[in-house]
């Protein structure tokens, strides 16, 4: 499936729907994700934290 829009400049934008979920290009809220996806974003997240980029305080927001 395609949608298009009018991108900058107004000039016809296609986007093939189907390839960017799949590509992580956009997200599906409604979708569940794996174990292994969440222990990336879990490991992802801890080395922002170390690295201090994020704060705990920052996690609870």
């Amino acid at each position: 499936m395609y949608a298009q829009f009018k991108g900058y400049g107004l000039l016809p934008v296609l986007i093939d729907y189907e390839t960017a979920l799949e590509l992580g290009e956009i997200k599906n809220p409604d979708k569940k994700i794996t174990r292994e996806q969440a222990l990336a974003q879990l490991k992802e997240a801890k080395k922002l934290l170390d690295l201090e980029v994020l704060t705990q305080k920052n996690m609870k927001n």
